[in-house]
């Protein structure tokens, strides 16, 4: 859902041609924007899998090891 209302807009400085700095502009726009339409952008989908897992060895007494 965050990403789905997300709007950013920064200015950064990056080195031109001649070795100075130059402002640019970057955005991020909402995925339901009039900008993210434009550019075809799909719509994001509710969907989501999680999965994990883990592992515990105990080779002798008082040693553990998990990952």
């Amino acid at each position: 859902m965050q990403q789905q209302y997300f709007n950013n807009i920064s200015t950064q400085f990056v080195t031109d041609g001649s070795g100075g700095p130059t402002a640019q502009e970057r955005d991020a726009f909402r995925n339901d924007s009039i900008v993210a339409k434009a550019i075809g952008i799909p719509k994001l989908k509710d969907v989501s899998v999680n999965l994990s897992f883990g592992v515990v060895l105990e080779p002798v007494d008082a040693l553990s090891i998990s990952k």
